[in-house]
């Protein structure tokens, strides 16, 4: 009987490997571990089993090393320690044993469990929980671990959990075990959350109190790195842009007259300002003026032309003076009173006032051989007699106060002469040595000389010292009598 089913068995497979037609299974194969494909008889592979001519694979979690199963029976479960996340497995191998920082507690495991953060195993394969050990004081786990961490810097670590530092402090050294480790920002200082250290505010910014923002200084203030407040501008600077490192000084022609100022302000025209850095302007003082605003200087009112209030924004022009329609005066002028009637020569003119009140380009007032090429601007009058009209270098005519003039004191000297005998006038700035000297009532009067020189006795000239001390002894021993030589 057993053999006729063997035979039975064979037929189909003997004419399969003729190139017969192939054949299904029978009712007793398909129940016995077998199923059709492509109306073939097959037998069930290992890692599934088969069953009214269907095969189903083994779960993940099992593995099947057999062929021809027919039930899920023959599918075994991973053991404790592994796990198996893939379906029609062959081979216990694909029972994984779980990593470090993890364990399976149960048979047939998909997926190992992870330790939870805070605790760590470093074995493979564990099979419980308590594999798990929590982690020491200044240390940390994430979930899964295998070991514990030593706690970072800008940090502190827990019962196993790890917390940042809060923003505004730092913490300098790893493996801290509470917030007692985070300190306070210095003052000028800003962190963020988990810093281990602290960072400079910029220039141009301030901290502004919690440690944990820089805010940018506003117009009219400035910061210099660490800050903790902004700094005014002072008087005389001003800042008009946000977040700076400096003041500005008021250019020439402008001033700041309040601190913490964004912009500086144009002098006022009758006024000026020739400095930087001010808090005010100069009011232009009399014989001057100034028509425009924001000027470094004030303008000379010309010859004929005066002012006499401090601030003058314009010049007055003489009035008639006599038979003239037009009276003059000197340049800079700075009373009515000082207008008079020319006189033959007529007085040189300094410049035009210009109809705008501009600045006109006023000639210098005191002209020399050291300056050919400028005109006094002076005037003569019959009713002061000590003004002389002098001839210049030039060739052309000077009018002179000879009491008072330093180059042509006590009378008029001839260009490129220092002194006349026969007037007795004389330039005391030509004296040799001299230092500050002046002409008085038409005399040189000196009132120093330069180092290594002396007023000499008559107080006319300076002189060497040493040549005085001569002088001296000289002097001495004409008072004793005869008997004494000088040797020079």
């Amino acid at each position: 009987m057993l053999n006729q089913l063997l035979l039975a068995l064979s037929i189909p497979f003997f004419f399969n490997a003729l190139g017969a037609h192939a054949t299904s299974c029978t009712t007793s194969q398909l129940n016995n571990g077998y199923y059709n494909v492509n109306d073939q008889c097959t037998q069930c592979p290992a890692g599934s089993y088969c069953r009214n001519n269907e095969k189903f694979a083994c779960s993940a979690g099992t593995f099947n090393t057999e062929a021809g199963s027919s039930s899920s029976i023959a599918c075994s479960s991973c053991p404790l320690g592994t796990s198996n996340p893939n379906p029609g497995s062959s081979s216990p191998s694909d029972c994984t044993p779980c990593s470090p920082g993890s364990y399976s507690s149960s048979l047939g495991a998909i997926q190992c469990t992870s330790c939870p953060a805070g605790t760590s195993n470093p074995n493979t394969g564990s099979i419980s929980s308590s594999s798990c050990t929590n982690c020491g004081a200044g240390h940390y786990s994430d979930l899964g671990s295998g070991q514990c961490s030593v706690c970072p810097a800008g940090h502190y670590c827990s019962g196993g959990d790890k917390f940042a530092c809060p923003a505004g402090t730092f913490s300098a050294l790893s493996g801290s075990m509470n917030s007692f480790a985070c300190t306070i920002c210095p003052v000028g200082s800003v962190s963020s959350p988990g810093s281990s250290q602290c960072h400079e505010c910029p220039a141009g910014t301030f901290e502004i109190g919690d440690n944990k923002q820089c805010k940018t200084c506003s117009a009219g203030t400035f910061s210099t790195p660490g800050s903790s407040a902004c700094t005014e501008c002072t008087l005389g600077t001003y800042q008009p842009n946000s977040g700076q490192i400096q003041c500005i000084s008021a250019s020439p022609g402008h001033f700041v007259p309040t601190p913490k100022s964004s912009l500086q302000l144009a002098c006022q025209a009758g006024s000026a300002q020739p400095l930087s850095g001010q808090a005010s302007c100069d009011l232009c003082a009399p014989g001057f003026f100034q028509a425009q605003a924001g000027q470094s200087s004030c303008c000379q009112c010309c010859a004929g032309y005066y002012s006499s209030n401090f601030g003058s924004k314009t010049c007055n022009q003489c009035g008639a003076h006599g038979t003239q329609s037009r009276g003059t005066s000197q340049p800079g002028s700075t009373s009515a009173n000082a207008c008079m009637a020319g006189s033959n020569p007529q007085p040189v003119k300094t410049c035009v006032q210009p109809s705008n009140d501009a600045c006109p380009a006023v000639i210098a007032k005191a002209p020399s051989k050291r300056s050919p090429s400028q005109l006094h601007a002076d005037f003569c009058s019959i009713s002061i007699p000590r003004r002389h009209w002098c001839k210049v270098l030039n060739g052309g005519m000077e009018c002179v106060d000879t009491m008072n003039d330093l180059e042509m004191c006590g009378g008029c000297l001839q260009p490129g002469h220092t002194e006349d005998p026969t007037t007795g006038a004389r330039d005391c700035s030509a004296i040799e040595g001299v230092g500050d000297v002046r002409c008085k009532q038409g005399k040189c009067e000196i009132g120093s000389c330069r180092k290594g020189w002396e007023v000499s006795r008559d107080g006319h000239t300076c002189v060497r010292v040493k040549l005085a001390d001569i002088h001296r002894h000289f002097s001495h021993a004409s008072s004793k009598g005869k008997g004494w030589e000088i040797q020079l």
